[in-house]
């Protein structure tokens, strides 16, 4: 009778185990995404413009609802407000400015690559740095239909700070008084075609990066929960076996 029990009690333990698996497993799921700034090099006083975007959206029924926080150099950037963030398309938005947490969310879900929104940042002019990190961190993503949600790690892109724009001023031609007088009657006319050299200017393009925001890192409770089920298991058979030779004697 007693071996009865530890079987009975084995066997709950691990019917308990199985759905807490199965449900672990059910709330699986993966996105990606990233901040993109119109430029990676901006002059002291200018704004600069990044986009929020998500990809590589595998997640059932889809993303409805975006947090994180946002963070930025503060030395080197304006504070931002609501009022700097631009909703894309449907989403909505809603910034706490004294802790930095947004919350991009929408009607329906979405399950394809989509920008979600602008954000715009204003350089200081005062700023010393060469460089301006931004970034989205603590990062979560889901949905009405999932009771957890799935996680990201965080994403940055870096600006390029350069020196303030000086408004360029065209030099004046002033025409001259003196007439022109020609002393020679002969006309000398060049056979050599004359070349004009158009000055081309390429864009400065600084060194600033942007890390995508992937899953986070597995947290490894696949890899106990399964060999403790086969612990279990073998347990359960043990003394299924024992329980039979006590009945058979």
């Amino acid at each position: 009778m007693k071996n009865k029990k530890i079987l009975i009690t084995l066997l709950t333990i691990f019917i308990v185990i199985l759905s807490l698996t199965s449900m672990t497993f059910a709330a699986e799921g993966s996105f990606s995404a990233s901040l993109a700034p119109d430029s990676t090099r901006v002059s002291k006083g200018s704004d600069v413009t990044v986009t929020f975007s998500l990809s590589n959206i595998n997640v059932d029924g889809g993303l409805s609802s975006i947090s994180a926080v946002l963070k930025y150099d503060e030395d080197v950037f304006e504070k931002i407000t609501q009022d700097d963030m631009e909703k894309v398309g449907d989403w909505a938005i809603t910034y706490n400015e004294d802790n930095g947490k947004v919350v991009f969310d929408r009607s329906d879900s979405v399950s394809s690559d989509d920008d979600v929104a602008k954000i715009t940042f204003k350089v200081k002019n005062s700023t010393t740095a060469n460089t301006g990190v931004i970034q989205l961190v603590s990062i979560a993503g889901g949905n009405a239909g999932i009771e957890e949600t799935i996680k990201i790690l965080d994403i940055t892109t870096n600006i390029s700070i350069g020196a303030s724009i000086s408004p360029s001023v065209s030099p004046s031609t002033s025409p001259s008084t003196s007439p022109s007088t020609t002393t020679s009657p002969t006309t000398t006319t060049s056979s050599s075609p004359t070349t004009t050299t158009t000055a081309t200017t390429q864009p400065t393009t600084g060194n600033g990066t942007t890390t995508t925001g992937q899953n986070m890192p597995n947290t490894g409770a696949e890899n106990y929960v399964l060999p403790l089920m086969a612990f279990i298991a073998v347990l359960g058979i043990i003394s299924f076996v024992n329980y039979k030779r006590l009945s058979d004697k």
